[in-house]
This record gives structure tokens, C-alpha cells and sequence, in this order.
């Protein structure tokens, strides 16, 4: 508990005089959602091309577990879904949570029909990007809602929305244990370190405590440690292992976009951090 709690004083010294040193990154604060909900979409825009140009592949992989035609028609639903939902996205249309809904489904069919249910990782990496979703889906209704509190000040943000974001928050840092190093490593000793500072990192952004200082330090060690570890441009194009780092690439951009957007918008009403400034 000592420990703990120096380790807080610490935090919120670093918290102070980060809020005090990127002060003149304010006036760049209002295009953060857009790079966010971009990132956010990157695995779906490199999932739905790759669908593209490796069609013939994807059909022969899928063929004998749903038939032929299924598998055509799986893929162009698919890819449709994924280019048409993230392109909305990127330009927050007005249907916006339509598109959020199509990316969710999308994530669902794929876990089902690839058999992804059966790889944990690949699991909680899909668990991850539908809390990065659903994250952005809070922050669509929050905007709403503060619209219509503009008219009718009795509106508040609902307990519903809420519970969204705390949810997003939960499911969004699986991407960030899924992507850890847990593996024996010539590296061992800075994975077991890296692991540990994650995770208290980690569980802050669950608790909403210091969460944007706990999201920001989480996007400088996802960045660092996806460039080296998923770095699959330095593999032969024919490479057994290229698709998979390519995947896990840019899996790894959505909770960074996901991250960015929790910077952005705050935990929410169940955190530690908007109890402190109601108390």
C-alpha cells in the first residue's frame, strides 16, 4: 500500500508537468478523434484489401468449411462490410453508428467462420478492436446527447453510455495483454519488465485512474514494441509468417487508435478520475 502510494504521487507529478509541457499541442487537440477513429479502422481497410488481393487464397482457406459459393459470398459481404464501414468512420457521417454496428458484425462473422474462437489470442485481439468500437460508439452518443442538452439542459450523459465506455475501456486493453511478449525470448528479462509496467498501466485505464497519462505512456511502448516485434516488411514476401505479422501489425494500430481516443474523450462517468472531480 506505501509503495502504491508513491508510486500515485509519482503519477501525479508526471501528470502535471505533461498536462504543463504539451500545452502548446492544444490547438492540435480537435484533430486527435480524426487520426484515432482512422487508426481505429486500419485493420478492417488492410483485412478488406487483403481480401482483394488475395482472393484465390482466401476462397481455397475457406472452401472446405463453408462450400465455394459460400466462401465467395462470405468475402465480398465481408470486404464490402469492412471498406464501406471504415470509410464512414474515417469521415463521421452522419450514420456513423450504423457503421460501428457493420465493423461489430463484421468482427463477428470473422471470429465464427475463420474459427477464431479457438486461438486465444486471435480472440482477445477481437475482443480488443470491438472495445476500441465500442469506445467510438460512446463517444457518437455522448455527442449526441450533449446536442440535445444544448436545447434541454435536464438531459445528461445516460447511465447506459456509461457503462459503454467503461465496457470499451475493459475490452480495449486485451489487445495491449494480447500483444505482450509473454513467450520465451532472448529478451526475456525486458519482456517480463515490460509486461509488469504495462500492466499497471493497463489496469488504471480499467479503473479510469490518471487514464489519458496511463493511455499516453501505453501508446509509446504499443508503438515502440509493434515496429519492432510485428515488423513484417522485413520479411520475404513469400515468408510462412508474413500475413500473420502483417495482421498483428495492424491490429496493433487499432488500439493505438483506440488509446488516442480514449486520450481524447476522457474514461467516462465510471472512473476513478471523474469521481475525483465531482468529490
Amino acid at each position: 500500500a506505501e509503495y502504491m502510494g508513491v508510486f500515485l504521487l509519482v503519477m501525479e507529478d508526471v501528470s502535471f508537468a505533461v498536462e504543463s509541457k504539451i500545452s502548446f499541442l492544444k490547438p492540435f487537440e480537435k484533430y486527435v478523434p480524426i487520426v484515432a477513429r482512422f487508426f481505429m479502422v486500419a485493420t478492417f481497410l488492410e483485412d478488406g484489401l487483403r481480401m482483394i488481393w488475395d482472393s484465390s487464397m482466401q476462397i481455397e482457406y475457406l472452401s472446405p468449411k463453408v462450400s465455394y459459393y459460400g466462401a465467395v459470398t462470405f468475402l465480398f459481404l465481408s470486404c464490402f462490410m469492412q471498406l464501406a464501414g471504415s470509410f464512414l468512420v474515417i469521415i463521421a457521417h452522419p450514420i456513423l453508428e450504423f457503421a460501428i454496428y457493420t465493423l461489430l458484425t463484421n468482427v463477428f462473422l470473422q471470429t465464427v467462420v475463420y474459427g477464431i474462437h479457438d486461438h486465444w489470442v486471435l480472440l482477445l485481439r477481437n475482443f480488443a478492436v470491438t472495445g476500441g468500437l465500442l469506445l467510438l460508439l460512446s463517444e457518437k452518443k455522448i455527442k449526441d446527447q450533449r446536442k440535445i442538452s444544448l436545447s434541454s439542459p435536464l438531459i445528461t450523459i445516460s447511465q447506459s453510455t456509461r457503462y459503454l465506455q467503461l465496457i470499451g475501456r475493459a475490452l480495449l486493453v486485451l489487445l495491449v495483454v494480447a500483444h505482450l511478449p509473454f513467450e520465451s525470448t532472448p529478451y526475456a528479462a525486458v519482456n517480463i519488465i515490460l509486461v509488469i509496467i504495462s500492466g499497471i498501466f493497463l489496469l488504471f485505464v480499467i479503473l479510469g485512474l490518471k487514464t489519458r497519462l496511463s493511455a499516453i505512456l501505453l501508446v509509446i511502448i504499443v508503438c515502440i514494441s509493434n515496429i519492432f516485434w510485428n515488423s513484417f516488411w522485413s520479411l520475404d514476401y513469400h515468408h510462412p509468417e508474413r500475413d500473420f505479422f502483417q495482421y498483428y501489425f495492424f491490429q496493433t494500430i487499432s488500439i493505438i487508435g483506440g488509446l488516442l481516443l480514449l486520450i481524447s474523450v476522457g474514461p467516462g462517468g465510471i472512473s476513478v478520475d471523474e469521481r475525483k472531480k465531482s468529490s
